[in-house]
């Protein structure tokens, strides 16, 4: 292979377009070690989240169905 050597405006103007290249790959990595860091903050809530939303479901089942459960409720009371 060979290759074409640069004019020294030409190296400088390259060194500094892999110099621009590295700090965004870097700027780039930095947000995604951030987003991650960020998505496991979140995972424990969310958990939290669903457990809330699952117990309001079932109490919302239950109030659903009071009628049902109360005539239960009241012939095991009568026995």
């Amino acid at each position: 292979m060979h290759v074409v050597p640069f004019t020294e405006t030409e190296c400088v103007h390259w060194i500094l377009s892999e110099t621009d290249k590295e700090y965004t790959l870097i700027s780039l990595y930095n947000t995604m070690v951030e987003l991650e860091e960020r998505i496991e903050d979140a995972k424990p809530r969310k958990s939290s989240i669903e457990m809330g939303a699952i117990t309001l479901d079932n109490v919302y089942k239950i109030l659903q169905n009071f009628e049902k459960l109360y005539a239960i409720m009241n012939a095991k009371e009568s026995h």
